[in-house]
């Protein structure tokens, strides 16, 4: 599932997709959501894929910024990871955005990683040891920004 979910997610646009592989595992388009929103949603985010961030919502009923709040230490530490700091910018300051809009007020980047600031920690310790030799370095370096 870590690799069917977030394939699925970033090709909606192929309209025979979701509802064959729903068919193949025997479950619907909303359990399918659910059930692999930690593998889906720091993707969404980490792309700013607004559109398809709604349409699981809805599909989950659910607002975005709710759907973060469930899931924030997959969110941040997704993005944190990415592999230039142009993308890691744009997919903080989307998940921003989204919070803020949803809150009506401003959310900063603080005010993210307050929310999941042990658990995104731990996460970190864990992915420094990671057998992926690149995602250990990239943890390490951004243990220096910490």
């Amino acid at each position: 599932m870590h690799k069917i979910a977030p394939y699925i997610i970033t090709h909606l646009h192929q309209a025979h997709l979701l509802p064959e592989t729903c068919h193949l595992l025997s479950i619907n388009p909303a359990d399918f959501f659910s059930r692999t929103l930690p593998l889906t949603l720091p993707l969404l985010f980490a792309t700013c894929d607004d559109k398809v961030l709604d349409y699981v919502s809805k599909e989950v009923n659910s607002s975005p910024s709710h759907l973060f709040v469930k899931h924030p230490r997959e969110v941040v530490s997704y993005i944190l990871l990415l592999p230039n700091q142009a993308s890691v910018s744009k997919g903080l300051a989307f998940t921003a955005k989204t919070l803020s809009d949803a809150a009506n007020s401003t959310i900063t980047l603080q005010n993210i990683c307050k929310m999941c600031l042990v658990p995104l920690i731990a996460e970190l310790v864990f992915m420094s040891g990671d057998e992926n030799a690149t995602v250990g370095q990239q943890v390490r370096g951004l243990s220096l920004l910490l």
